[in-house]
């Protein structure tokens, strides 16, 4: 019974087919939340580093 559960989640749930990339409606769900305000892409070395601000926070702090 777990095995049929699982693969008829899976069937539904599909986790692979974006192979860990956001979908559109994340994406917008993402940024109505947080300000991308640094990205920098990767280096030779393979660095990568994104810097966000989450917008509601950041109001609040500049309430206070």
């Amino acid at each position: 019974i777990f095995t049929e559960m699982k693969n008829s989640a899976k069937e539904v749930f599909n986790f692979d087919k974006l192979n860990g990339e956001f979908g559109e409606i994340q994406t917008q769900r993402f940024f109505e939340r947080y300000d991308l305000l640094i990205h920098q892409p990767n280096t030779e070395s393979g660095f990568s580093a994104t810097l966000l601000s989450e917008k509601n926070k950041r109001i609040q702090n500049l309430k206070q």
